[in-house]
């Protein structure tokens, strides 16, 4: 009989099965990935976390507003992590018009943090995301900002040739 040797509903993907003697559902290993594949093809990326990098930015910028309106519980770990988040923003979409601001973000809420502890630590970060800004970006409308800053830090920082040399770097890259 060809219905219980299962071949008139094989390519179906049903199948009689003589053991227990019912119908059983057959999907080759090969039809479950193809299928997955498809769904990973026409599945969007925000359904696997990534999210925009638009959307990216504006959720650690809610996060920086937070965090800054919480003075009452300033921590040094929620400003860290606010850092994190804009520089990982920076690094992971690397030449989209989103870096930039990332990276100026980064420098900027590193600024305010040295400002308040006085760590070196936190003065070389905020001048590493804002030499990559002013470096990498240079035509960003942010660039100008990063190179000042670098200005600031230097001064901040007792190193009033550097402060110098950066304030100028301002005035003559950008008039």
């Amino acid at each position: 009989n060809l219905v219980k040797k299962g071949l008139l509903f094989r390519p179906m993907g049903i199948q009689f099965h003589p053991r227990s003697g019912g119908w059983v559902s057959y999907v080759g290993v090969s039809r479950v990935l193809a299928l997955f594949l498809v769904m990973c093809l026409i599945t969007p990326p925000i359904a696997y976390g990534a999210g925009s990098a638009e959307s990216l930015y504006a959720d650690a910028a809610r996060e920086y507003k937070k965090t800054e309106r919480d003075k009452d519980n300033w921590s040094r770990e929620k400003w860290g992590a606010v850092i994190s988040r804009f520089e990982k923003i920076a690094d992971t979409h690397a030449g989209s018009s989103v870096s930039p601001k990332g990276l100026y973000m980064a420098g900027k809420v590193s600024f305010d943090l040295a400002r308040r502890s006085a760590r070196a630590d936190d003065y070389a970060r905020a001048r590493r995301s804002f030499s990559k800004l002013a470096t990498n970006y240079s035509s960003s409308n942010l660039a100008d900002d990063a190179q000042y800053y670098l200005g600031e830090i230097a001064l901040r920082q007792g190193d009033k040739v550097t402060a110098s040399r950066e304030f100028n770097a301002v005035i003559n890259r950008y008039p």
